[in-house]
């Protein structure tokens, strides 16, 4: 009988090599570069419409103050102020009898509406 000593002893098992493979990307990275990406996008986007959003406002500022220029010229003076004066002072002088003061009130009237054809004139003359 031979012995467990004696007994040839199976050759060690050689050691196992694996080959290296990458694991697959887990879904998620994939979605984090996908959400990356657009996110990316989305701040550009918001770039340029803030930039366009600012030039639209500088031209429209711009044209709101070229039509005031050509259109809203404020008058220097008011117009008839001695007229405007005068009927006041009759008013007061007459209270209940504004009758008395239709002459007045009708000069009045028509230095009104001269400086309003003249103004309204001048403006013609500027647009042409």
């Amino acid at each position: 009988m031979d012995s467990l000593d004696d007994r040839e002893s199976p050759p060690p098992s050689p050691p196992q090599t694996r080959t290296f493979e990458p694991e697959p990307k887990p879904i998620l990275h994939k979605n984090k570069e996908v959400d990356e990406f657009y996110f990316n996008k989305l701040q550009d986007l918001q770039e340029r419409n803030a930039a366009l959003q600012r030039i639209t406002n500088e031209q429209f500022a711009n044209a709101v103050r070229e039509v005031e220029q050509k259109f809203l010229k404020v008058t220097a003076s008011p117009v008839c102020q001695d007229l405007q004066a005068k009927v006041l002072e009759c008013y007061q002088s007459n209270p209940g009898q504004v009758l008395n003061c239709s002459a007045l009130v009708n000069a009045f009237s028509t230095c009104v509406d001269r400086a309003r054809m003249a103004a309204a004139a001048s403006r013609v003359q500027l647009v042409n």
